[in-house]
Order: structure tokens, then C-alpha cells, then sequence
């Protein structure tokens, strides 16, 4: 499965093997997603969530987060472009709402599967 990324995608997942009961349990949550994929201090990592609980709900512009969350614009501004580096957000264009994208799920799986096929290959070989 091949993906056309208009832009450089990263975030840095820290991979937790204890994390799959937990998910499979309910028990993990956004913030922690959030905080296996960045490095932002504790604060910021809430303002991510926050966006994108925001964004769950309905597109939002950068106006209408800012007046949402009272954070400073640089600091709403940084979030974004992370957030929308990584995939987890999106703007079709400058001044239009913010949504959640599918690109983030949709690298995780790509990798997912070059590791399964990679394996399967390694046994064969």
C-alpha cells in the first residue's frame, strides 16, 4: 500500500511492548499516544490533547482554537505544526479549520506491514 505524503511526516513513537494490554484493555488514552510521539513538557502534551479532543468534535480554524484552549498563539502554533507534521491533523489550506487525518494511522500501518512481510521473508530465506 502506497501513500502520497504532500509533506515530511515524524513523529517519534516510543514503543511500549507493556502498552498493548492496556490498550486492549481501555485503559490507554489519548495523553499517552501523545506522549509516546513527542517530547513536549507536560503542558503541551495536554494542549495536544485538548486539540484534538477539539477536533473530534468538529474542524476548528486557528481563531476559533485559540479563543478554545487561551494558550498563547505561539504556543497554539507550535502544536499545530507538529500535530499536522505528524500526521494527526490536517489544513487543506492557510486559514481554513483544522480536522483529524488518517495519515498517522495509515503510516503506522505501513510500517506494520513491511515488518510483518519482512519477517515472513526471513523465514523463507
Amino acid at each position: 500500500m502506497a501513500s502520497n505524503y504532500s509533506k515530511q511526516q515524524f513523529a517519534h513513537l516510543r514503543v511500549d511492548l507493556a502498552d498493548g494490554s492496556r490498550i486492549q484493555t481501555g485503559q490507554f488514552t489519548l495523553f499517552d499516544l501523545i506522549d509516546r510521539c513527542f517530547s513536549f513538557s507536560t503542558k503541551r502534551k495536554q494542549l495536544a490533547v485538548q486539540i484534538l479532543t477539539l477536533l473530534s468534535d468538529k474542524p476548528a480554524t486557528f481563531t476559533a482554537l485559540l479563543a478554545e484552549t487561551g494558550v498563547p498563539k505561539s504556543s497554539l502554533h507550535l502544536t499545530l505544526t507538529a500535530l499536522e507534521q505528524s500526521g494527526l491533523i490536517r489544513q487543506e489550506r492557510r486559514g481554513h479549520a483544522f480536522v483529524l487525518s488518517g495519515t498517522f494511522g495509515t503510516a503506522l500501518e505501513e510500517y506494520a506491514g513491511f515488518w510483518t512481510n519482512w519477517k515472513e521473508k526471513s523465514k523463507s530465506g
